[in-house]
């Protein structure tokens, strides 16, 4: 039977719920003047986008200090093709959305892509791996994002997504405090340092560690929670998410009511709830609409994915020719697997298994 629960105070909740898992928002929004540029951002950031699939250039940094730090390149790619399923709408759980929030559940045909190209133009995995003698980096300071202090130095931001993944991320804050991750909101961070920090383990298999880098990188496109902490307010202003405050479900699929918001109650399946109980599965269209904007008009130059052609592809599995060629492609394999076909802006235009021999497109 499913549950519902109203909640009125949620201050202990907090406290215990929610302090460790994602603290973007409250970085960057320590004065009233940044919480009004962001608020500000985020309205101009608002509107439509023509792209059919917007391919983000991505690079991920390893940063290890003991073998079990240094996560291997599959584990990589494996969880940003977590986040892209996510991303798509094609994450498993999208069954467990709830059925009064299924008309706003969007496809934001937004995909991290591991850069295939370096900074100075020669072939990558899109993976760095760093040895640093820090097993903690705080935040704020920034260490992790270069070289002389132990971390690992940018790629061009302007045309690269910056994921640093490090053994512990520590805030600068009373008492002390570690996060699981934090993306860095457009406008309010120098350009060096813009990008995400994940701590190791949400790279692991086996869990739903990957969600952090799913909400991360929803702050690094202008989404923030839309939860509000204090009042009840439009907190993200994205209209098709409810208003409410943070409140613990005993269930994911029960409806949690607060600031009057029956009868569907909060969106705590939103994957930028602050929900820290596995239930995030939805993006909706408002916020689409937000981070496809807010990647067109704050990040351009991540767009513009740079792919390998087939004269700089090396490779003793497959053989193409000929090159160039005007209407039909032909290739000769080594062995059976998939092909996809993309045009010049990284779109796929077709996907086909290919059989062991010479096939032809």
């Amino acid at each position: 039977m499913k549950n519902i629960i109203v909640v009125s105070a949620f201050t202990l909740i907090w406290n215990i719920g929610f302090a460790q898992t994602c603290v973007t928002q409250d970085l960057d929004s320590r004065s009233p003047e940044v919480k009004e540029g962001i608020e500000r951002q985020l309205a101009e950031t608002d509107g439509s986008s023509a792209r059919s699939v917007t391919y983000v250039q991505t690079v991920v940094h390893v940063l290890w200090s003991s073998a079990n730090d240094n996560i291997s390149d599959s584990v990589v790619q494996a969880n940003i093709d977590l986040v892209n399923k996510d991303l798509r709408r094609q994450n498993a759980d999208t069954s467990e959305t709830p059925d009064h929030f299924l008309t706003v559940a969007a496809d934001t045909e937004i995909e991290l892509r591991l850069a295939q190209v370096d900074p100075n133009g020669q072939p990558t995995n899109g993976i760095t791996h760093t040895y640093t003698d820090s097993t903690e980096f705080y935040y704020e300071f920034g260490h992790m994002k270069y070289d002389s202090t132990g971390g690992k130095t940018a790629w061009d931001t302007e045309n690269y997504l910056n994921i640093w993944v490090v053994r512990r991320i520590a805030i600068d804050v009373v008492g002390g405090g570690t996060t699981l991750g934090v993306g860095t909101l457009p406008s309010f961070t120098p350009n060096e340092e813009k990008g995400l920090v994940i701590r190791k383990e949400q790279f692991g298999s086996g869990s739903i560690g990957w969600r952090t880098i799913t909400h991360e990188f929803g702050h690094f496109a202008c989404l923030i929670h839309p939860e509000s902490i204090d009042t009840c307010y439009d907190a993200d202003m994205v209209s098709d998410t409810p208003i409410g405050q943070p409140a613990l479900a005993l269930n994911c699929g029960d409806t949690v009511i607060t600031c009057n918001n029956g009868p569907n109650g909060n969106m705590h399946q939103n994957f930028m709830s602050y929900n820290n109980l596995g239930c995030s599965n939805i993006f909706t269209q408002g916020q689409k609409d937000r981070m496809l904007n807010c990647l067109e008009t704050q990040y351009p130059g991540l767009l513009q994915y740079r792919f390998l052609g087939v004269d700089e592809l090396v490779s003793n599995r497959l053989e193409v020719f000929p090159n160039p060629t005007r209407n039909t492609i032909s290739f000769d394999s080594k062995e059976k697997g998939n092909l996809s076909v993309l045009d010049m802006r990284g779109r796929t235009v077709l996907t086909l298994a290919a059989s062991k021999g010479k096939n032809a497109v």
